[in-house]
């Protein structure tokens, strides 16, 4: 049988059909190409991500420093290797030690490419840059497995990482699909949404409903903002999804209330409440933007009470950001920028 004419109208394209080619025998072979499509209609993806400082600030600041880390990131992108040379069996880990010999060292030549050349290309208003992360995306999405190697998936092997690797794919494929959405045709925006559905929420739910440990230490504010991101990307292509992510938001709320003492103390130590602040409160952020809520009416109580510990712990010596204490110590003696912000305040 013939292909259907590009032309032809169907149920999910309104202004030239491309459902044919998905049958072609060439799309499996040129996925990447296949799935960057030219802008054709709005495309259902959330506008909650953070919208960076555009057009005047970026100037005056490129105009002060010479450059930008935007400026940096595009020249990276566009100099760098073709993303689906780098389509792999395991994306591989940041953390070595459970990484194949053969798979060390590439854990950024995939992850978190797409989320970096996508704010980028916002703030440059760069297409070209906003393609290349729309070919990391898939490119990503293509690997068959995200975790560290293959000791988390051998059959009959019970050990397993949790899912922070996986939350970061998950996270960069959400992320472009939100911000590059337009420059997916449908086919790709299907097989983007059920990857991080089916391999990203999969994994980190399972892990969400198995551990229970997780809901009372800093792990579930460090799943939360890849879960969030996903069903908030989801939800606004299938309604059904809507429901899960409050109840994500709910357990987030749950696991702060358990791990924040109410003077606002932290037992796990410094470097580690930062560590749930840094990955809660972006969550938080999506959450309010998404419903329209003010960034303050989200959080929840026990946040607010943090700052005395910041206080109590913070540290005189220029030599250390925190007193040694717990993981406050000498090799953890750095402030995170984003949690920093929000203690400060």
């Amino acid at each position: 049988m013939r292909p259907a004419r590009r032309d032809a109208p169907c149920a999910h394209c309104r202004d030239g059909c491309r459902c044919a080619e998905s049958r072609h025998p060439r799309w499996r072979r040129q996925h990447a190409r296949i799935l960057v499509g030219p802008r054709r209609r709005p495309a259902a993806h959330p506008s909650h991500h953070r919208k960076p400082p555009r057009g005047a600030k970026h100037d005056a600041y490129v105009k002060k420093n010479g450059t930008s880390p935007f400026l940096q990131i595009r020249d990276e992108i566009l100099s760098g290797p073709a993303p689906e040379s780098q389509i792999r069996e395991h994306v591989g880990a940041e953390w070595e030690i459970l990484t194949r010999e053969r798979d060390k060292k590439k854990y950024y030549q995939l992850c978190r490419k797409a989320r970096n050349a996508a704010t980028a290309a916002i703030i440059l208003k760069d297409k070209a840059l906003l393609e290349m992360a729309v070919k990391y995306a898939v490119s990503l999405a293509i690997c068959e497995k995200w975790g560290e190697s293959h000791i988390s998936v051998l059959p009959g092997c019970e050990f397993e990482t949790r899912v922070f690797y996986i939350g970061e794919c998950t996270e960069d494929i959400a992320i472009t699909l939100d911000l590059a959405g337009e420059l997916i045709t449908w086919h790709g925006q299907e097989y983007l949404q059920r990857r991080i559905a089916e391999y990203g929420l999969g994994m980190t739910n399972y892990t969400v409903w198995r551990y229970d440990y997780i809901h009372h230490c800093n792990q579930m504010p460090a799943f939360s903002r890849s879960r969030l991101y996903a069903y908030l990307v989801l939800e606004r292509a299938w309604e059904r999804a809507k429901p899960y992510t409050d109840l994500a938001v709910q357990e987030l709320g749950a696991a702060l209330g358990n791990i924040i003492h109410a003077d606002g103390g932290f037992a796990e130590g410094p470097h580690y409440i930062q560590y749930a602040l840094q990955t809660a409160l972006p969550a938080y952020y999506y959450f309010a933007r998404s419903r329209k809520r003010p960034f303050a009416d989200v959080l929840p109580e026990c946040i607010r009470t943090t700052a005395r510990y910041a206080e109590a712990m913070y540290s005189t010596d220029d030599m250390q950001e925190f007193i040694p204490h717990n993981d406050g110590g000498w090799d953890n003696r750095f402030v995170n920028e984003e949690a920093a912000v929000f203690l400060a305040s």
